[in-house]
């Protein structure tokens, strides 16, 4: 009976730690059947918190989530939470359509009441004359630099949900923008500051000064070639609301220019295009030729690039041509500035000619059009200047060489032509040198008598 109960208690034994290895416990650390009661309770206990927590969500975390990150593909969040079920992940996207739905329907509603801004702004600039000129000069920045992000929001392409739609509502947007630059703002006649003195025309040049040179920085970040259009028609106008002379006008214009022909030369990264010049020589032409002949000279010879070189020379035809006048003040003083500058930018013809770069046929076209355009020029208004048609006599011995050496037909007629018109000139401004020198000398001689 013993042995058989020595035997029972053994197997008990051996039941109670074959339980005790299943359920993971150690061993060591338990002495009675109370500590197991207990320590079971309290894993009872724990797997009931385990799976409390499995239930509970907390608001705020669920927030942060679907707060963080909300422009990226919600597929990408989710793989970031990989532990949430399916219920959860149907959640969180639904959550984050519907704030980019609130998001689309507020940015619909922001574009639709800059709209409404554009009308009333072009209901007033219907009537300049009731506008004073600051007004109307104050309007210019801000409408750039809206115009701007547009451009760039439309160009990136970061519209979110429905974005086709909201697209074609921006680049409305922002046409409307441009044609109310290009077709009200700058096409406004100023009444211009010559009623002010002292303080007050101090005041209004240095403003407008300023504005010039916020209108460059804008063009510098042009996202695209009608927001540079609009900065040059902008800068233009800023310009015609200066006094016309040297103390106004012609000192702003040297400063902003001159930087802009630096940059655009020089820096390979710049967002400046030469429709920025363009439309300055156009738009005002006697300004323009006071302060650009020397440094589109200088440009000519040490632009970085081949290219840039022959766009010069394009510009400097434009400046040359005799046909473009105006009614500025300043004419006067234009026709100065080119008279003296003359020599100069034959002189770069004659360097540009000697350039292996510059004498291939595409390039040639442009050196050649400003030979053409400064032979008409000194023949016009220069034939008395020995020093200029000696200059020229230098380019036509180069052009006669390039017209013998070139296989293009069309530059070889091209450099014929322009020799023989040097040579007409050239006899033209020595005739008119000997009646000069001779109708002198008959004064000298009736003074004397």
């Amino acid at each position: 009976m013993d042995s058989g109960n020595d035997e029972s208690d053994s197997s008990d034994d051996e039941g109670v730690f074959t339980a005790a290895n299943v359920a993971d416990l150690d061993l060591n650390y338990r002495s009675s059947d109370d500590d197991g009661a207990e320590d079971s309770s309290k894993q009872d206990e724990s797997d009931e918190d385990e799976e409390g927590e499995d239930v509970e969500l907390d608001k705020d975390q669920l927030n942060d989530i679907l707060m963080e990150d909300s422009d990226e593909d919600p597929q990408d969040i989710l793989e970031h939470h990989a532990g949430a079920d399916k219920a959860l992940a149907k959640l969180i996207k639904m959550k984050q359509e519907a704030r980019k739905a609130g998001q689309a329907a507020l940015e619909r509603v922001d574009i639709a009441i800059r709209m409404r801004c554009v009308v009333l702004l072009e209901t007033a600039l219907s009537y300049p004359s009731l506008l004073e000129d600051s007004a109307i000069l104050m309007a210019i920045l801000p409408i750039l630099r809206t115009r701007r992000s547009i451009d760039k929001e439309a160009m990136s392409g970061k519209v979110g949900a429905n974005k086709d739609a909201r697209l074609s509502e921006k680049k409305s947007l922002a046409d409307r923008l441009s044609s109310m630059l290009q077709k009200k703002i700058c096409k406004v006649r100023l009444t211009g500051i010559s009623d002010l003195s002292g303080e007050e025309l101090s005041s209004a040049c240095a403003a407008r000064s300023e504005l010039a040179t916020h209108i460059l920085e804008e063009a510098k970040k042009s996202p695209s070639t009608i927001h540079s259009d609009c900065c040059s028609l902008s800068l233009v106008l800023t310009m015609k609301s200066l006094p016309q002379d040297d103390c106004g006008a012609v000192i702003v214009a040297e400063d902003v220019y001159s930087e802009a022909l630096q940059e655009w030369s020089q820096k390979k990264t710049t967002k400046l295009k030469s429709s920025l010049f363009d439309v300055f020589i156009v738009r005002s032409p006697s300004l323009a030729r006071i302060v650009m002949v020397r440094p589109l000279v200088n440009v000519a010879q040490n632009a970085r690039s081949a290219f840039l070189k022959a766009e010069s020379f394009r510009l400097l035809a434009d400046l040359y041509r005799v046909s473009r006048t105006d009614e500025s003040p300043l004419s006067a003083a234009a026709m100065k500035s080119l008279e003296e500058s003359a020599s100069l930018a034959v002189s770069s013809l004659s360097s540009t000619l000697q350039d292996d770069d510059m004498t291939t046929t595409k390039r040639l076209r442009d050196p050649l059009k400003a030979t053409a355009e400064l032979i008409a020029f000194g023949t016009a208004h220069c034939r008395s200047d020995g020093a200029l048609w000696n200059e020229f006599g230098k380019v036509s011995e180069l052009l006669e060489s390039l017209g013998a050496n070139s296989k293009s037909q069309g530059v070889k007629k091209q450099c014929q032509s322009l020799v023989k018109k040097i040579s007409e000139g050239g006899n033209e401004g020595r005739s008119e040198t000997v009646k000069s020198s001779s109708s002198k000398k008959k004064k000298k001689k009736k003074n004397k008598e």
